[in-house]
């Protein structure tokens, strides 16, 4: 017989139980190895939630309708979930968690190593290019207003940024690996599909250290699954992001909003 556990957050009731519990990584929205900031105001409309071997913070107002699981999770009062697992919880002692086995994803999860072209690829401001054909490349940049089209296939590079108001578009389903940081300018766009579909576009960041390996700007839209275990991703103010982001830390800033399309 399963146990049911149940708890009221927000003046709504939820059921969870050790079954409801995904150890599958295809159904997480957002998964970081190490900890997962969701700031006040985002809401993560579907998929789950987790930090595979920390903390999971959700600040006042977020919203998960899915699950969140980490062995600590810091509630907001005015924080909403769906499901919570956790061996801890704190800020809210009307909250009660069901158990949780670390890690939470138990797939085997890949390395990242990249290996750049020598040849940079830059787009003025407010211009756009022919389809770029599959390759290696040195650094990947795209002006503000500008776009960037891949004609679809594998790329690898030394660094990508698409400047304010660029875009980055796959015209078939890519796969860019990068070896150095990824930087998407405010309301800049990043997808690949009409309409688009995080499941047809893989970025996968091999760099680690202080700086975030992936970051998005205010009200930049990607849509695309993110790979970057050994860097942080952060997610920007009022952004909208389709697919699946994982990163040693995750942080999701105030306003976000996220949709599960995973590609793993």
């Amino acid at each position: 017989m399963r146990t049911v556990v149940w708890w009221m957050l927000m003046g709504f009731v939820s059921a969870a139980s050790a079954a409801d519990l995904s150890r599958s990584l295809g159904t997480y929205a957002v998964l970081g190895f190490e900890s997962v900031d969701v700031r006040a105001g985002v809401h993560v409309a579907s998929g789950d939630v987790a930090a595979n071997r920390g903390t999971v913070t959700l600040g006042p107002g977020a919203r998960v309708d899915g699950t969140v699981a980490a062995s600590t999770v810091q509630l907001a009062r005015t924080a909403r979930v769906g499901g919570l697992f956790c061996d801890l919880v704190e800020g809210r002692v009307d909250a009660t968690c069901g158990n949780v086995a670390t890690p939470v994803v138990t797939a085997t999860l890949p390395l990242v190593q990249v290996v750049a072209g020598s040849d940079a690829v830059a787009v003025p401001a407010r211009a756009a290019t022919a389809p770029l054909l599959p390759g290696a490349y040195a650094d990947v940049t795209v002006g503000a207003g500008a776009r960037l089209y891949l004609a679809g296939g594998h790329y690898a590079v030394r660094s990508l940024r698409v400047r304010t108001a660029g875009r980055l578009l796959c015209l078939a389903p890519c796969a860019i690996a990068v070896r150095e940081q990824v930087r998407i300018g405010r309301r800049a766009r990043l997808a690949a599909g009409s309409p688009a579909d995080g499941r047809l576009l893989r970025i996968d960041v091999e760099t680690g250290g202080p700086t975030a390996a992936f970051k998005a700007a205010p009200g930049a839209r990607v849509a695309a699954t993110v790979y970057a275990p050994n860097g942080s991703v952060v997610l920007g103010a009022g952004g909208k992001f389709t697919g699946a982001f994982v990163g040693r830390t995750m942080v999701i800033r105030s306003g976000a909003q996220l949709v599960v399309a995973s590609g793993f």
